[in-house]
């Protein structure tokens, strides 16, 4: 699988609607909260010579850096390397906080670019440890060129709050 639609599908680490919202609560306190995370994604590669299944699991690093109140929105750098673009690769999305308390809520993303991508999320805290993990997502590649593969399938993300000090990404290639 391609590896330039992973930071698109981790920064979104959160897609379909899960019906009407309830208030979102206010996860001001997440702020400036990094997250190591491990993806995985399995699908299929359609070309005219038949289908190739395939799997990849890759490491993507996650900062909260902001919450629109107003919007209910969290703003989200995720960050994965990829091997074409010679380093860590940074993009934000912002995160549609759906319900829950200030520890404990879900959310939702969904993106276009380069990948169709789509996941539901949760986020837990309980005392000093936190967990980020999705509920269910895809991934959807359309053909770049004649001869490229489509390519689709599922993907899943969950990893534990980390300490900025271990987080690989060089500061002047952060985005906040």
């Amino acid at each position: 699988m391609a590896r330039h639609r992973i930071v698109t599908a981790l920064a979104l680490v959160l897609g379909v609607g899960i019906g009407p919202a309830q208030a979102a609560p206010d996860p001001t306190s997440w702020v400036g909260t990094w997250f190591k995370l491990r993806g995985k994604s399995v699908g299929f590669a359609a070309t005219a010579s038949g289908m190739r299944r395939g799997a990849d699991a890759f490491p993507v690093y996650v900062k909260i850096w902001a919450f629109d109140a107003g919007a209910e929105t969290l703003s989200i750098d995720a960050y994965g390397y990829e091997d074409t673009a010679a380093g860590w690769v940074g993009r934000t999305v912002e995160v549609h906080v759906i319900g829950g308390s200030a520890t404990d809520f879900l959310g939702w993303g969904f993106g276009t670019e380069p990948t169709i991508t789509g996941l539901a999320m949760r986020l837990t805290a309980k005392g000093s440890k936190a967990t980020f993990k999705t509920l269910g997502g895809f991934s959807v590649e359309l053909p770049g060129m004649p001869g490229d593969p489509a390519i689709a399938g599922s993907l899943s993300i969950k990893g534990k709050r980390v300490d900025e000090s271990k987080v690989p990404v060089p500061p002047a290639s952060r985005l906040h």
